[in-house]
């Protein structure tokens, strides 16, 4: 392979790789920045996924998806069976989910749901419950408010940011959807009137 192609290639992975942003679990007490609050949320999968967020946009289109794909979404989260509590720093904004990753397959969920984040404070956005089945190609994402087991988990897992940040609570609020189907799916949401 000549120089010039493996550059090139290498300049596109690195270009590719540069949109990609995962979170994880924040240390008690370390700084957050800022502007930027924690997001706290429970989440209980089947399967291992991916769910990204970007800022909120009440519609989506070929652009909206264009430009996570592009630029990457403000984060993602890797999810693992079992059930896992979260605890990640994000700047204050209202977001959404906006693709669903499982296995080799994706949905884009943008404009379904949609969520806040509030500085100087810990925001709860519920516990979400992930079930993928891949013999039929389909997965559910349901949000439940079990605000007061978050609070017991924050309180005995990360006891500064119990004692200094206020806690708030905003569930995610997402519409009924029917997801999967094919490689490249997208979600529809059964109550929305036909366009």
């Amino acid at each position: 392979m000549q120089l010039w192609t493996r550059r090139a290639a290498l300049s596109l992975g690195v270009f590719l790789l540069a949109g990609c942003v995962t979170n994880s679990s924040i240390h008690d007490g370390a700084e957050v920045e800022a502007g930027s609050g924690l997001l706290a949320m429970q989440v209980t999968a089947n399967q291992n996924s991916v769910l990204n967020y970007v800022d909120y946009s009440p519609v989506s289109n070929y652009g909206t998806r264009l430009h996570e794909n592009m630029l990457g979404p403000k984060g993602a989260l890797h999810f693992t069976p079992g059930n896992h509590y979260w605890l990640i720093s994000v700047p204050e904004g209202e977001y959404m989910w906006s693709k669903f990753t499982y296995g080799n397959f994706f949905s884009n969920i943008q404009s379904s749901n949609h969520f806040w984040v509030k500085s100087d404070s810990t925001t709860y956005i519920g516990h979400l419950y992930i079930t993928v089945d891949f013999k039929t190609r389909r997965f559910e994402i349901r949000v439940v408010d079990d605000s007061a087991d978050m609070k017991q988990y924050l309180a005995d897992s990360y006891p500064n940011y119990s004692a200094t940040l206020p806690f708030q609570v905003d569930v995610t609020e997402i519409l009924p959807l029917r997801c999967g189907r094919s490689p490249f799916g997208s979600c529809s949401n059964p109550e929305a009137p036909p366009r």
